[in-house]
């Protein structure tokens, strides 16, 4: 059961960061830099999700996990028992877009409930 009426998830993705590791779009020396860089900048947006939501008197859980996006999120959809999924649109390289794109995809073709999609 929920323990609150609303949670937000963040997920640095360590497998795409793999993947780009292997195509050589990142090097060994800056692997561990950029997953470090993309936890701090991911707790600093929870963070400020979860002040804005406060101001509004609404409560949050955060959650942030490292893995496969693709798996963390619809088992963390099934166990908390979400029924809204509400994804953040965005703009970006091409790079970075095809990466969030498939990945936004998966999300809502594997979800099992209603998704959003907000720009």
């Amino acid at each position: 059961m929920n323990s609150r009426a609303v949670w937000e998830l963040a997920v640095v993705d360590t497998d795409t960061l793999r993947q780009l590791l292997s195509v050589k779009i990142l090097v060994d020396a800056e692997m561990g830099e950029f997953e470090k860089e993309l936890q701090e900048s991911s707790k600093r947006q929870l963070a400020e999700v979860c002040q804005r939501a406060l101001d509004r008197k609404v409560l949050v859980d955060e959650v942030l996990l490292t893995g496969n996006t693709e798996a963390i999120v619809p088992r963390e959809v099934q166990e908390r028992q979400v029924d809204l999924i509400a994804l953040g649109g965005f703009q970006s390289s091409k790079v970075t877009r095809d990466l969030l794109a498939r990945q936004r995809q998966q999300i809502i073709d594997r979800a099992k409930c209603p998704v959003l999609v907000v720009k």
